[in-house]
């Protein structure tokens, strides 16, 4: 499992890649992730107990956590040793994203970067506006999606002209998918950026422009 820094789980010592074997008193192997989410989320400052199985240990470790309120961030960001190549992981699309974007691009700049590394493997998708407000930064004016609504109806959304001109390499994997996808093939389509990985989920993904049918209106 992924762990945040300064979370409470990160605080009492669980680390990232631990397989969680209970919550409490349920025994989760097998169980779906949206099913232990709702079995980890309680009251804040009440308790929660982990048993955890880790490499290279052969016994269960056990861990007390008090529940807090958390913010977890959806996009990390680092210079990679002593390249000059920032690079950034978007884990989910929110609302927040875009802002954070903004932010985590402003902080490499600021550093000199000659080139971006950015991260989409394991990512969901999520809010597709996000999505687009983010592509923003990384392709040239130009409209990137065609939303078909149930009515008939169609949205088109554009980005402007303004956007990074650096190098740029997208990581994706089978679990990118949805608004995931529409970006990484955005920047696939506009040649601003090289896609490298394994094919992608495949609900979104595909040559020129994108079309997202969805069930509302």
């Amino acid at each position: 499992m992924q762990v945040y820094k300064d979370t409470p789980a990160y605080v009492n010592g669980v680390q990232a890649g631990d397989r969680i074997l209970k919550i409490d008193d349920h025994d989760v192997r097998g169980i779906g992730l949206e099913t232990a989410g709702k079995l980890m989320r309680g009251p804040v400052g009440a308790q929660i107990e982990l048993s955890v199985l880790r490499e290279g240990r052969h016994e269960p470790i056990q861990f007390e956590i008090t529940r807090e309120e958390i913010i977890i961030p959806t996009v990390e960001s680092k210079i990679l040793s002593d390249s000059r190549i920032g690079y950034i992981m978007i884990s989910k699309f929110t609302e927040k994203t875009p802002n954070e974007i903004l932010q985590t691009l402003a902080g490499l700049l600021e550093q000199d970067i000659r080139g971006i590394i950015l991260d989409l493997r394991d990512n969901p998708g999520g809010e597709l506006v996000a999505a687009t407000q983010i592509a923003d930064n990384f392709v040239p004016k130009g409209p990137i999606v065609y939303i078909d609504y149930r009515s008939g109806d169609e949205d088109v959304k554009n980005v402007d002209d303004s956007y990074l001109q650096l190098p740029l390499a997208v990581l994706v994997n089978e679990y990118s998918a949805s608004a995931a996808e529409i970006l990484a093939g955005a920047i696939q389509d506009t040649e601003t950026g090289v896609l490298v990985g394994t094919t992608p989920f495949g609900k979104a993904l595909c040559r020129h422009f994108f079309h997202w049918t969805t069930g509302l209106g």
